[in-house]
Parts: C-alpha cells; sequence; structure tokens
C-alpha cells in the first residue's frame, strides 16, 4: 500500500466503444495496444522495398476488412475473434481474404464506414500483434538478405524514431499517474 503506483491497460475493443467510467484511473493505451502505440509512432514500413511494400499494402486492405468485421461482431454483442494471425485470412502468395477463412468464421462483408474508420488510422486501429505479424511476413520472407523478428522490430520501433509520439505519451502519463500516487 505505500509504493507508488500505475496501471496500464491496452484500449483493445473498447478503442470502439468508450472505456467504462469505473476505470478512469488506468492509463490507456492511444491505441488498441501497446503494440499499436509502438508501431504508429515508428516508420517501420519503410523497411520495405517497392514489391513487399505494394503487396503488404494489398495484404493489409484486406485485414482491415477482416478486423471491420470483428469490430462490427463486438459492438452487436458477439464475440470478436481478433487473435487470429494473419496468414489464416489472407493466406501467404495471397492478397485476398481466404474461402476457407470465409467460411470458417461465418466473415460477411463489413459496412463501408467501418472499414474507412480502421483504414483511416490502421497503424492504431487494426490490432498491433496482426500488423507485427504482417510485417514480418515480408521483413523475415526467404529470398531476404536481411531478416527481422517481431522482438527486434518491437526494439527498433521502441527506440526510433525520437520523439516517438506514442511511447512518449505513454510514459508521460505513466510518470504522471506516479507523481500523483493515483490522485489524478
Amino acid at each position: 500500500s505505500h509504493l507508488k503506483t500505475a496501471f496500464v491497460a491496452d484500449r483493445d475493443m473498447w478503442l470502439f466503444t468508450a472505456i467504462p467510467p469505473e476505470y478512469s484511473d488506468v492509463v490507456w493505451t492511444e491505441g488498441y495496444s501497446i503494440e499499436n502505440d509502438l508501431y504508429a509512432g515508428s516508420n517501420l514500413e519503410d523497411f520495405l522495398d517497392r514489391d513487399e511494400a505494394s503487396e503488404h499494402k494489398q495484404v493489409l486492405r484486406g485485414l482491415i476488412e477482416w478486423f471491420a468485421f470483428e469490430v462490427e461482431e463486438f459492438r452487436r454483442g458477439n464475440e470478436a475473434q481478433t487473435d487470429i494471425h494473419p496468414n489464416e485470412i489472407v493466406p501467404q502468395g495471397t492478397v485476398s481474404i481466404s474461402q476457407q477463412f470465409v467460411v470458417r468464421r461465418s466473415y460477411r462483408q463489413p459496412n463501408h464506414a467501418t472499414i474507412t474508420e480502421i483504414e483511416s488510422a490502421y497503424k492504431l486501429k487494426l490490432r498491433g500483434k496482426t500488423l507485427f505479424e504482417l510485417l514480418v511476413r515480408y521483413l523475415s520472407a526467404p529470398n531476404r538478405n536481411v531478416k527481422h523478428s517481431i522482438k527486434g522490430l518491437y526494439e527498433i520501433a521502441f527506440k526510433t524514431p525520437k520523439p516517438h509520439v506514442y511511447m512518449d505519451r505513454l510514459i508521460g502519463k505513466i510518470e504522471k499517474e506516479l507523481v500523483n500516487n493515483g490522485k489524478s
């Protein structure tokens, strides 16, 4: 009880609704998760070469559509399944959502407005782990000379660029909470 504490949490799907008032003393990520705050403040997509970037953009579009579907499921009060690996949704070697996935998940095309909502700020709104998994799909491809791991990309994203807007924001809020000893 004598230790200063700060509670930090990912917004997750509350990013698309609202955080309940009883959790107002929690320090929340700006994006869906801490991974989003890392990704959004970085230039990791600059590591893709022209061909990789073109295909990445196409696959990303499919993942945004899938995630928009999951957001709509959540908003309807249904269970959203957000922890699906991108390769299950858009298999390697393809650029669109797998028909097998469509059937298995009972996927249906989400509203254009929901897609646009996510697409306009996908670095903050599309699940961060998904963004990193997709990026590693290209940055660790067998034909690449230089390969990157997810943990390596976390480190790069955290340490560059300076200032890191989202991580600096989060660290600042944690420090403020600790100084106030939870009395904000």
